[in-house]
This record gives structure tokens, C-alpha cells and sequence, in this order.
């Protein structure tokens, strides 16, 4: 799956006609190294009110409209000008799940899974290799592609070890192939980011603040062209980029602090 990710965690509100602009680029963007566009079958996202409730929603494909289009076009949307958390995905499927019945809402990112005590959303690019292993391994009887798999994998871990980090540790010792991923994580009214990469993928790039706030794309171009006098201003700094198709490893996880919403503290 070739897909592409945005994620914004800060304090100053986003306005949502740019994360839609930023979204609508990325979604057919094509660049000399890695010239397949990142979207054109699904779009979503989950963002975090000021009152701390997670709000999440996707589309599938359209065949003469744009998904991003679709999915900010809704009455939902209509009262909501702007946010300090927000989790987009663009979505390119993968060989293995590109049939017409598989792109449609239901194959479209982010995927949400819950228990008792935990929900975790997921948004990921790249190809589980190993997802029919780890289903079989987890009993999971019902999922719609390899990326939802692994959402159910995070959650079963969080389930079995009750702790973010070894939760994290074991996902990145399980997980085959080339991925980039970021969750949020609802744990007993606490919330948590976390982002991996593994192998090689569309590429990724992190900056970060001494405030705690966060801007990753899967894009370095379109991130700065409509974000950067945000970046600039509020001084962000790159810590992470991986080129397109570069081999790296990475994964961190933080929490979120919510008073004043919003900014992030490693754990």
C-alpha cells in the first residue's frame, strides 16, 4: 500500500483549507524519485477536540471525484474551521487489496479497533508482509487489508502487556516488510502517539519544537509550502528524514499532554 501521511500535534490551531490543500497535493503527487502518486483511493482521518473526544472519518474511491474532496466536503465538517490534532491519511492500495470491492469505505484509512480499556487508530503506508501470519497468530477473524491487521496487532499488544512501551517494543520486533505507521492511542482517558518506519517506503519527515509540538508528512515539498511560515514561526526543527525508497528503522512514542492542548512529551 503507497499511501500517504499527515500529523499534526500543537497548541496554535490548524486551519482545515490547508490541511485540505496539503492533502489534495499529496494525494496525486508525483516526484522523479518515487513517481507513483500516494492517493486516488481513499482518504480519512481522526482528529482530537478541544473537549478530548476523538473524531474520526474516511471515504473510498470515487472514479470521477477526488477522495480528499469527498471526505472535506461533508456536513459534519461544515462548523469545524480548524484543529490542534489531526491524523490524515491518503490512500494508494497496494496489488493484494486494489479490486474494485476493495476500495471502498471500509478499506479506507484510518482503522479503529477497541477493547475494554484502549482504542487505537491507525494509519500506515507500506505492505505488512507477514499480515496473514499475524492474523492466523491472533485469531483475527475479520479485517479488510493488511494495514487494518496491524491496528488489531498494537491493540492486542496493549491488551496483553498493559504497558505503551514493551507494547511498542514487540510491534516492532513482529512487524515484516516495508512500513511507516502512526497511532493514537486512548488508554484509561490518557492518549499516546507513537510512529514507526521500517524498510523502505513513500518516505518521511518529522519536525518538532522545544514545546512538544509535531508536524510529520509523508511529503518534504507540499509540508513546507503550506506549512512552513507555521514551522518557521513557531520554531520547529527537522529531527527525522527519510527519502523516498530509503532504508531506515525508526520508532518512538509519546504522550500527549492536554492542558493546554496540545503538545507531546516522550515517555
Amino acid at each position: 500500500m503507497s499511501c500517504g501521511l499527515f500529523l499534526y500535534v500543537g497548541q496554535e490551531k490548524l486551519k482545515f483549507q490547508d490541511i485540505y490543500n496539503f492533502l489534495k497535493e499529496l494525494e496525486t503527487l508525483q516526484e522523479p524519485e518515487d513517481s507513483s502518486p500516494l492517493g486516488g483511493h481513499g482518504a480519512g482521518f481522526v482528529m482530537l477536540s478541544d473537549s478530548l473526544v476523538p473524531y474520526y472519518k474516511k471515504v473510498g474511491y470515487f472514479e470521477n471525484r477526488s477522495s480528499v474532496d469527498a471526505l472535506f466536503d461533508s456536513d459534519e465538517l461544515k462548523n469545524i474551521a480548524n484543529s490542534n490534532f489531526f491524523l490524515g491519511h491518503v490512500r494508494r492500495a497496494s496489488d493484494e487489496f486494489s479490486s474494485l470491492e476493495e476500495l471502498d469505505e471500509l478499506h479506507a484509512q484510518p482503522f479503529v479497533h477497541s477493547d475494554a480499556h484502549c482504542r487505537v487508530y491507525c494509519a500506515h503506508n507500506g505492505f505488512l508482509k507477514n499480515y496473514a501470519d499475524l492474523k492466523n497468530r491472533l485469531g483475527i477473524e475479520e479485517f479488510y487489508t493488511d494495514s487494518d491487521v496491524l491496528c488489531q496487532l498494537l491493540l492486542a499488544l496493549l491488551e496483553r502487556f498493559g504497558e505503551i512501551s514493551r507494547a511498542c517494543e514487540e510491534l516492532f520486533s513482529m512487524i515484516d516488510g516495508d512500513n511507516t505507521a502512526i497511532f493514537f492511542v486512548e488508554k484509561r482517558e490518557q492518549f499516546w502517539l507513537v510512529v514507526l518506519h521500517i524498510g523502505k517506503t513513500r518516505g518521511l519527515v518529522v519536525n518538532e519544537n522545544e514545546m512538544g509540538e509535531m508536524v510529520i508528512a509523508s511529503r518534504r515539498a507540499p509540508l513546507y509550502k503550506y506549512f512552513g511560515e507555521l514551522i518557521e514561526k513557531k520554531g520547529f526543527f527537522e529531527s527525522l528524514y527519510i527519502k523516498p525508497k530509503e532504508h531506515r528503522l525508526f520508532i518512538n512514542w509519546w504522550k500527549l499532554k492536554v492542558n493546554p492542548p496540545f503538545s507531546l512529551s516522550e515517555y
